[in-house]
């Protein structure tokens, strides 16, 4: 972070970009490459999408088309551990730190398979999205 708070970014060539410099050039352009994980409560495993956006001069969306699909199944072991730090009774912080390190190696994995299996490389997607794996769902507010 800088001084001020803001986050800075790294752009293609190395440089550095500040948040509305990134928010700027990813708005101006009309064709847009971006990876999408999902991975849910079920604990099988990671959907990776690599899909295509044409927007056009107002920013809305014009088309959108899938390029490559992939599905990456977990393991066991990791299931077994997912499942063990989504539950109260089992639930300890040094365990949810190696999901969430076994979890961003996955999600890496799967990224680059979608890269290699798609033919694109890493320098031509504009972003990657994922929310994450959901390890508590709490739907009801709480007082």
């Amino acid at each position: 972070m800088s001084q001020r708070g803001e986050i800075k970014f790294l752009g293609r060539g190395g440089e550095m970009m500040g948040n509305i410099d990134t928010v700027l050039r990813f708005r101006d352009k009309k064709e847009h490459l971006l990876i999408g994980m999902m991975s849910g409560t079920s604990l099988d495993g990671i959907d990776t999408a690599l899909v295509h956006i044409s927007t056009d001069d107002s920013g809305s969306i014009n088309n959108v088309q899938l390029k490559h699909f992939d599905y990456c199944p977990y393991t066991e072991e990791l299931r077994e551990r997912i499942l063990a730090i989504s539950s109260n009774e089992s639930a300890k912080l040094d365990e949810i730190v190696l999901a969430h390190y076994g979890l961003s190696e996955w999600y890496g994995f799967a990224v680059n398979k979608v890269l290699n299996d798609s033919g694109y490389r890493a320098e031509q997607i504009d972003a990657i999205c994922s929310h994450g794996q959901t390890i508590w769902h709490a739907p009801a507010p709480r007082p």
